[in-house]
Protein backbone atom coordinates (compact mmCIF):
# COMPACT_ATOMS: atom_id res chain seq x y z
CA UNK A 1 0.00 0.00 0.00
CA UNK A 2 1.27 3.51 0.79
CA UNK A 3 2.30 3.16 4.44
CA UNK A 4 6.07 2.52 3.94
CA UNK A 5 5.80 -1.27 5.28
CA UNK A 6 4.98 -4.81 4.59
CA UNK A 7 1.98 -5.00 3.83
CA UNK A 8 -0.67 -8.23 2.97
CA UNK A 9 -4.03 -8.14 1.49
CA UNK A 10 -7.06 -9.53 0.51
CA UNK A 11 -9.49 -8.90 -2.07
CA UNK A 12 -13.19 -10.32 -1.42
CA UNK A 13 -15.68 -9.50 -3.76
CA UNK A 14 -19.31 -8.81 -2.49
CA UNK A 15 -22.61 -8.76 -4.07
CA UNK A 16 -25.13 -6.12 -3.28
CA UNK A 17 -26.63 -7.55 -0.12
CA UNK A 18 -26.07 -7.34 3.41
CA UNK A 19 -22.69 -8.86 2.93
CA UNK A 20 -21.81 -5.65 1.51
CA UNK A 21 -21.68 -3.96 5.03
CA UNK A 22 -21.53 -7.35 7.27
CA UNK A 23 -20.28 -7.26 10.96
CA UNK A 24 -16.56 -7.99 9.58
CA UNK A 25 -16.52 -4.77 8.40
CA UNK A 26 -14.52 -3.76 11.22
CA UNK A 27 -14.32 0.40 11.87
CA UNK A 28 -10.28 -0.27 12.52
CA UNK A 29 -8.99 1.70 8.76
CA UNK A 30 -8.57 -2.51 7.96
CA UNK A 31 -11.31 -3.04 5.70
CA UNK A 32 -12.34 -0.53 3.40
CA UNK A 33 -15.22 -0.61 0.66
CA UNK A 34 -13.37 0.25 -3.02
CA UNK A 35 -16.77 0.19 -5.13
CA UNK A 36 -18.46 2.38 -8.18
CA UNK A 37 -19.90 5.28 -7.02
CA UNK A 38 -23.32 3.86 -8.10
CA UNK A 39 -23.40 1.24 -5.52
CA UNK A 40 -24.06 3.95 -3.13
CA UNK A 41 -25.80 6.24 -4.96
CA UNK A 42 -28.16 4.09 -7.13
CA UNK A 43 -28.63 0.82 -6.33
CA UNK A 44 -30.26 1.52 -3.09
CA UNK A 45 -33.13 3.12 -4.98
CA UNK A 46 -33.30 -0.62 -7.43
CA UNK A 47 -33.04 -2.69 -4.20
CA UNK A 48 -35.82 -4.11 -2.36
CA UNK A 49 -36.01 -3.73 1.77
CA UNK A 50 -32.17 -1.88 1.17
CA UNK A 51 -30.61 -0.89 4.47
CA UNK A 52 -27.62 0.24 3.52
CA UNK A 53 -26.84 3.84 2.59
CA UNK A 54 -23.83 6.70 2.73
CA UNK A 55 -24.52 6.73 5.98
CA UNK A 56 -23.02 3.54 6.83
CA UNK A 57 -19.94 4.52 5.53
CA UNK A 58 -17.28 7.79 5.55
CA UNK A 59 -15.95 8.77 2.37
CA UNK A 60 -12.13 8.51 2.14
CA UNK A 61 -11.37 9.17 -1.64
CA UNK A 62 -12.56 9.44 -5.10
CA UNK A 63 -10.01 7.70 -6.98
CA UNK A 64 -10.93 8.30 -10.56
CA UNK A 65 -13.41 9.71 -12.96
CA UNK A 66 -14.10 8.28 -16.24
CA UNK A 67 -15.27 10.62 -18.90
CA UNK A 68 -18.12 9.44 -20.46
CA UNK A 69 -19.71 10.53 -24.02
CA UNK A 70 -22.76 10.43 -25.96
CA UNK A 71 -22.67 8.73 -29.46
CA UNK A 72 -24.09 8.86 -32.44
CA UNK A 73 -23.71 6.10 -35.92
CA UNK A 74 -22.46 8.06 -38.87
CA UNK A 75 -25.98 7.34 -40.38
CA UNK A 76 -27.43 9.60 -37.54
CA UNK A 77 -28.53 13.47 -38.72
CA UNK A 78 -27.88 14.84 -35.42
CA UNK A 79 -24.25 15.84 -34.77
CA UNK A 80 -24.68 16.38 -31.46
CA UNK A 81 -26.71 16.42 -28.78
CA UNK A 82 -29.01 19.43 -28.97
CA UNK A 83 -30.03 18.35 -32.31
CA UNK A 84 -30.39 14.91 -31.32
CA UNK A 85 -32.73 16.47 -28.72
CA UNK A 86 -34.55 18.48 -31.93
CA UNK A 87 -34.92 15.26 -34.30
CA UNK A 88 -35.88 13.24 -31.70
CA UNK A 89 -38.72 15.79 -31.13
CA UNK A 90 -39.40 15.74 -35.28
CA UNK A 91 -39.68 11.79 -35.37
CA UNK A 92 -41.39 10.67 -32.31
CA UNK A 93 -40.74 6.91 -31.87
CA UNK A 94 -38.37 6.24 -34.52
CA UNK A 95 -35.52 7.01 -32.91
CA UNK A 96 -33.98 4.15 -30.17
CA UNK A 97 -30.93 4.78 -28.12
CA UNK A 98 -28.78 1.76 -26.50
CA UNK A 99 -27.76 1.61 -22.59
CA UNK A 100 -25.60 -0.86 -20.84
CA UNK A 101 -28.58 -1.75 -18.43
CA UNK A 102 -31.88 -0.88 -17.09
CA UNK A 103 -31.21 1.03 -14.23
CA UNK A 104 -28.09 2.19 -14.96
CA UNK A 105 -26.77 5.66 -15.48
CA UNK A 106 -26.76 6.19 -18.99
CA UNK A 107 -30.32 4.96 -18.86
CA UNK A 108 -31.39 7.18 -15.91
CA UNK A 109 -29.49 10.14 -17.13
CA UNK A 110 -31.72 9.82 -20.48
CA UNK A 111 -35.51 8.98 -18.61
CA UNK A 112 -34.53 12.13 -17.05
CA UNK A 113 -34.44 13.91 -20.62
CA UNK A 114 -37.01 12.38 -22.16
CA UNK A 115 -38.97 13.46 -19.15
CA UNK A 116 -37.97 17.11 -19.44
CA UNK A 117 -38.38 17.41 -23.12
CA UNK A 118 -41.15 15.03 -23.69
CA UNK A 119 -39.16 12.51 -26.01
CA UNK A 120 -40.51 9.57 -27.41
CA UNK A 121 -37.76 7.63 -28.63
CA UNK A 122 -36.59 3.71 -27.72
CA UNK A 123 -34.47 2.46 -25.06
CA UNK A 124 -32.53 -0.83 -25.94
CA UNK A 125 -30.55 -2.14 -22.72
CA UNK A 126 -27.35 -3.81 -23.92
CA UNK A 127 -25.62 -6.33 -21.56
CA UNK A 128 -22.55 -5.20 -22.53
CA UNK A 129 -20.58 -1.62 -21.31
CA UNK A 130 -19.51 -1.37 -24.46
CA UNK A 131 -22.16 -3.33 -26.39
CA UNK A 132 -24.01 -0.45 -27.72
CA UNK A 133 -21.18 1.69 -28.90
CA UNK A 134 -20.15 -1.39 -31.24
CA UNK A 135 -23.73 -1.58 -32.04
CA UNK A 136 -23.27 2.58 -33.09
CA UNK A 137 -20.03 1.85 -34.71
CA UNK A 138 -22.42 -0.86 -37.05
CA UNK A 139 -25.02 1.96 -37.51
CA UNK A 140 -27.69 -0.49 -36.16
CA UNK A 141 -28.47 2.22 -33.38
CA UNK A 142 -27.91 5.14 -33.80
CA UNK A 143 -26.88 6.63 -30.28
CA UNK A 144 -25.18 4.97 -27.64
CA UNK A 145 -22.79 6.02 -24.35
CA UNK A 146 -19.43 4.78 -23.72
CA UNK A 147 -16.13 5.73 -21.66
CA UNK A 148 -14.39 8.83 -24.50
CA UNK A 149 -11.84 6.88 -24.42
CA UNK A 150 -13.17 3.49 -25.99
CA UNK A 151 -14.50 5.55 -28.40
CA UNK A 152 -11.86 7.91 -29.42
CA UNK A 153 -10.80 5.11 -31.86
CA UNK A 154 -14.08 4.31 -33.65
CA UNK A 155 -14.50 8.41 -34.02
CA UNK A 156 -10.59 8.73 -35.25
CA UNK A 157 -11.27 5.59 -37.45
CA UNK A 158 -14.61 7.49 -38.73
CA UNK A 159 -17.32 4.83 -37.74
CA UNK A 160 -18.89 6.35 -35.00
CA UNK A 161 -18.93 10.30 -33.72
CA UNK A 162 -19.32 12.38 -30.72
CA UNK A 163 -22.67 14.06 -29.54
CA UNK A 164 -21.40 15.45 -26.39
CA UNK A 165 -19.48 14.61 -22.93
CA UNK A 166 -21.55 13.60 -20.19
CA UNK A 167 -20.52 16.69 -18.19
CA UNK A 168 -21.38 19.96 -17.23
CA UNK A 169 -18.64 21.85 -18.61
CA UNK A 170 -16.35 20.48 -21.42
CA UNK A 171 -13.67 17.41 -20.17
CA UNK A 172 -10.03 19.21 -20.15
CA UNK A 173 -8.92 15.54 -21.18
CA UNK A 174 -11.63 15.91 -24.29
CA UNK A 175 -11.73 19.32 -25.50
CA UNK A 176 -12.93 19.12 -28.29
CA UNK A 177 -15.95 17.41 -27.45
CA UNK A 178 -19.36 19.42 -26.97
CA UNK A 179 -20.24 19.05 -22.98
CA UNK A 180 -24.05 18.17 -22.60
CA UNK A 181 -24.51 20.87 -19.77
CA UNK A 182 -23.53 23.65 -22.32
CA UNK A 183 -25.64 22.02 -24.95
CA UNK A 184 -28.84 21.01 -22.77
CA UNK A 185 -28.88 23.74 -19.76
CA UNK A 186 -31.16 21.25 -18.07
CA UNK A 187 -29.04 17.91 -18.43
CA UNK A 188 -28.55 16.28 -14.76
CA UNK A 189 -25.52 14.13 -14.25
CA UNK A 190 -25.13 10.83 -12.38
CA UNK A 191 -21.71 11.30 -11.61
CA UNK A 192 -19.49 8.34 -12.05
CA UNK A 193 -16.12 7.28 -10.15
CA UNK A 194 -14.19 4.57 -8.31
CA UNK A 195 -14.53 5.35 -4.72
CA UNK A 196 -13.12 4.26 -1.67
CA UNK A 197 -15.36 4.09 1.54
CA UNK A 198 -14.99 2.97 5.20
CA UNK A 199 -16.81 2.04 7.93
CA UNK A 200 -19.25 5.01 9.33
CA UNK A 201 -17.41 4.12 12.84
CA UNK A 202 -13.94 4.26 11.97
CA UNK A 203 -11.74 6.90 13.77
CA UNK A 204 -11.63 10.34 11.10
CA UNK A 205 -7.94 10.10 12.09
CA UNK A 206 -7.50 7.10 10.49
CA UNK A 207 -9.65 7.77 7.69
CA UNK A 208 -7.71 10.88 6.96
CA UNK A 209 -4.53 9.02 6.95
CA UNK A 210 -5.96 6.39 4.20
CA UNK A 211 -7.35 9.28 1.85
CA UNK A 212 -3.65 11.45 2.04
CA UNK A 213 -1.45 8.41 1.77
CA UNK A 214 -3.92 7.49 -1.53
CA UNK A 215 -4.00 10.97 -2.77
CA UNK A 216 0.03 11.26 -2.32
CA UNK A 217 -0.02 8.60 -4.21
CA UNK A 218 -2.26 9.38 -7.26
CA UNK A 219 -0.73 13.21 -7.27
CA UNK A 220 2.67 11.51 -8.85
CA UNK A 221 3.49 13.44 -12.31
CA UNK A 222 3.77 9.91 -13.88
CA UNK A 223 0.57 8.13 -12.10
CA UNK A 224 -1.54 11.28 -13.27
CA UNK A 225 -0.52 11.07 -16.60
CA UNK A 226 -1.04 7.88 -17.26
CA UNK A 227 -4.36 7.97 -15.99
CA UNK A 228 -5.18 11.06 -17.92
CA UNK A 229 -4.36 9.13 -20.85
CA UNK A 230 -6.32 5.98 -20.20
CA UNK A 231 -9.39 8.66 -19.49
CA UNK A 232 -9.42 8.49 -15.77
CA UNK A 233 -8.31 11.70 -14.28
CA UNK A 234 -7.64 12.11 -10.71
CA UNK A 235 -9.67 14.99 -9.58
CA UNK A 236 -7.63 15.39 -6.02
CA UNK A 237 -11.43 16.34 -4.31
CA UNK A 238 -11.44 16.84 -0.53
CA UNK A 239 -13.21 14.20 1.75
CA UNK A 240 -16.30 17.12 1.99
CA UNK A 241 -16.74 17.59 -1.48
CA UNK A 242 -16.78 13.70 -1.95
CA UNK A 243 -19.77 13.52 0.15
CA UNK A 244 -21.36 16.46 -1.58
CA UNK A 245 -21.14 14.93 -4.77
CA UNK A 246 -22.28 11.35 -4.04
CA UNK A 247 -25.38 12.60 -1.81
CA UNK A 248 -26.64 15.30 -4.59
CA UNK A 249 -25.95 11.62 -7.21
CA UNK A 250 -27.85 9.77 -4.24
CA UNK A 251 -31.03 12.22 -5.22
CA UNK A 252 -30.75 12.39 -8.53
CA UNK A 253 -30.86 8.57 -9.13
CA UNK A 254 -33.57 8.36 -6.88
CA UNK A 255 -35.82 11.04 -8.94
CA UNK A 256 -34.22 9.27 -11.92
CA UNK A 257 -35.29 5.88 -10.86
CA UNK A 258 -39.03 7.29 -10.38
CA UNK A 259 -39.50 8.78 -13.28
CA UNK A 260 -38.29 5.69 -15.52
CA UNK A 261 -40.85 3.69 -13.51
CA UNK A 262 -38.35 1.52 -11.99
CA UNK A 263 -39.48 -0.68 -9.07
CA UNK A 264 -36.83 -1.92 -6.13
CA UNK A 265 -36.19 -5.98 -6.80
Amino acid sequence: FFFKQKTAYEIRPRDWSSDVCSSDLQPDGHTLLVTISTTLTTTPHLVKDNQLGLKDFQPIIIMAKAATCMVGATNFKPNNAKEMIDFVKANPGKVAYGSNGVGGTYHLEMEMLKAKHNLDIIHVPYKGGTDGLAASAAGTIPISFAPCSSVTPLARAGKVKYLAVLEMKKSPEFPDIPAMGELIPDYEKINGGTDVWAPAATPNAVVQKIRDEIDRALALPDVRKRMSEIGFPYSGISREAMLAERSKDFETSGRAVKIAGLKPE
